[in-house]
């Protein structure tokens, strides 16, 4: 008979991770690593999600150009160049990070390994009920909040 008393720690841990879907966190994972971009459409809130899945350093790469990019608005204070500066260098910093955490994901060495929460998309196409479909460049959306998935992009049709 098991110690553990009802409605236990571990129990609430065990039923949040039923709730988890293992095997998108891994193609995740294999993005990060630098598999090849599979095509997949997720649904997330009542909406559909379609792009290829990337790594999470391709997207704070992304976020470090728009930063980068970003013109500065004249303001008497001059502070807008050091708004840019900072979101450029903090996308920077998350990039090295997360470079730093796929490597040892991948390495042969034992590590604490936080597993992946995010899904990271690029050509990514929406479809929300009752609203014409949009794109974007990137999505970056949590794996816990995923309710389903198919590999495969949406394609317009013509």
């Amino acid at each position: 008979m098991d110690d553990q008393p009802e409605g236990s720690e571990q129990e609430a841990m065990a039923a949040a991770n039923d709730k988890e879907d293992h095997f998108l966190r891994s193609l995740a994972d294999l993005a990060n690593g630098g598999m090849p971009g599979l095509r997949i459409t997720v649904t997330l809130g009542g909406m559909l999600i379609s792009g290829q899945l990337t790594s999470n350093v391709a997207f704070f790469n992304y976020l470090k150009e728009i930063f980068d990019q970003m013109a500065p608005k004249p303001q008497k204070d001059g502070q807008q160049e050091a708004r840019k500066n900072v979101l450029a260098d903090f996308a920077e910093q998350m990039a090295q990070t997360m470079q730093e955490r796929n490597q040892a994901f991948f390495s042969e060495e034992e590590t604490d390994y936080l597993p992946t929460a995010y899904l990271h998309l690029r050509d990514v196409r929406y479809l929300v009920p009752g609203s014409p479909p949009f794109k974007s460049d990137f999505w970056r959306g949590r794996i816990d909040q995923i309710s389903g998935f198919t590999i495969g992009q949406m394609v317009e049709q013509e």
